[in-house]
């Protein structure tokens, strides 16, 4: 606390930033109750949703944020109901619904690992799925920010990648998505849960579905910004069950930025394609 005390005022933004993620994963390391009350009095809000991030990877990986590192999604990080409950934890201190959504994502495409699988018993699966839910609901929709469904609906999905929903389980959600009331927000749900379903012939048709359900969205955002954002989102999940109708949206999207302006933002948007 001293340390964050003496610097605020001198430091930079991103130097503090820096600053306040260290100090509290070095405490975390020694004495957790301590980190986390060094986070709650002392780390500005605009810091907290980083901290936490990194906070949580820190636990997933076992290794610092400052690593080289992939996606998680091509990573295998052994996991046990120990570090479920140290997730939970960090959930419940969660400042926000992106932060929230953002680090049950990250756990649950840990713990859902197959290799992972035999980690967790079936108990500890459930009892994981109903404190989570017990979260979601006590924490979302966050009424400072979105105040719709949304992150409701993808935290529900993320945690099915872990708990393994029956396919009833998974059309609610589809079905809960559908009163979305903003398009762009809509689109970014229908994705989220795809991307979520299990690789399983089973859920072929609702895995087509659901990216038409956001493909007719795009089509109709007014936001020439907000098309072009899922564009991205759509090619990045489609590509991975349907290669052909992503390499289509690819062209539709490199056609669009086009469209987007000649400043440094749209600039690296457009760089950004040749990265998916």
């Amino acid at each position: 606390a001293p340390i964050l005390n003496a610097t605020e005022s001198a430091a930079s933004w991103d130097q503090l930033q820096t600053l306040a993620v260290n100090v509290v994963m070095a405490t975390y390391c020694v004495h957790r109750n301590a980190a986390f009350q060094l986070f709650n009095t002392h780390v500005p809000a605009p810091h907290r949703s980083r901290i936490l991030e990194n906070l949580c990877l820190l636990v997933l990986r076992k290794i610092p944020p400052t690593e080289p590192r992939s996606s998680l999604d091509d990573e295998f990080h052994r996991s046990n109901y120990n570090v479920a409950l140290d997730i939970l934890e960090i959930l419940e201190h969660a400042p926000d619904d992106v932060t929230f959504a953002r680090c049950l994502s990250y756990s649950c495409t840990v713990f859902g690992n197959r290799k992972n699988k035999e980690n967790f018993t079936a108990q500890q699966r459930s009892d994981f799925r109903d404190r989570v839910s017990l979260l979601i609901a006590k924490k979302l929709p966050d009424q400072q920010n979105i105040k719709h469904d949304g992150y409701v609906i993808v935290s529900k999905a993320y945690l099915g990648r872990m708990v393994e929903y029956k396919q009833d389980e998974w059309r609610i959600l589809v079905t809960v998505a559908e009163s979305i009331p903003n398009v762009a927000d809509r689109c970014f749900v229908y994705l989220e849960i795809c991307a979520c379903l299990p690789q399983k012939s089973q859920f072929d048709n609702l895995r087509k579905e659901l990216l038409e359900k956001a493909n007719a969205t795009i089509e109709v955002m007014p936001s020439i910004h907000d098309r072009y954002s899922r564009l991205e989102m759509y090619v990045s999940t489609a590509r991975k069950f349907d290669v052909a109708e992503a390499t289509a949206a690819l062209k539709r999207a490199a056609r669009l930025s086009m469209s987007l302006g000649t400043d440094g933002d749209a600039s690296s948007k457009r760089l950004s394609l040749i990265h998916i």
